[in-house]
């Protein structure tokens, strides 16, 4: 996390569930880049092995910005996201 005055920059990276031969499919995204969201709100799809997992953001703020598209691979460990927060 760095610090932008009284505003945090939250990174959001993908879990590694111990699907070692597995990467991640992002399957959805349910928040826009500078779409405001609070702590708890869906953030992305992930999908891998038939399994799919909702992300949550971890804190309210802004969606500065998004290193994945729907359909891309993320391996675990890899950044998906950016939040603006003030939490």
């Amino acid at each position: 996390m760095k610090t932008l005055g009284p505003m945090k920059i939250v990174s959001i990276y993908c879990p590694d569930y111990q699907f070692p031969q597995y990467n991640y499919l992002v399957t959805a995204w349910f928040v826009e880049t500078g779409e405001y969201l609070c702590a708890g709100d869906f953030l992305c799809e992930i999908t891998t092995a038939n399994v799919s997992v909702t992300i949550h953001a971890p804190c309210s703020g802004h969606l500065l910005q998004k290193f994945r598209n729907i359909n891309e691979l993320s391996a675990p460990g890899e950044e998906l996201c950016q939040i603006t927060s003030t939490d």
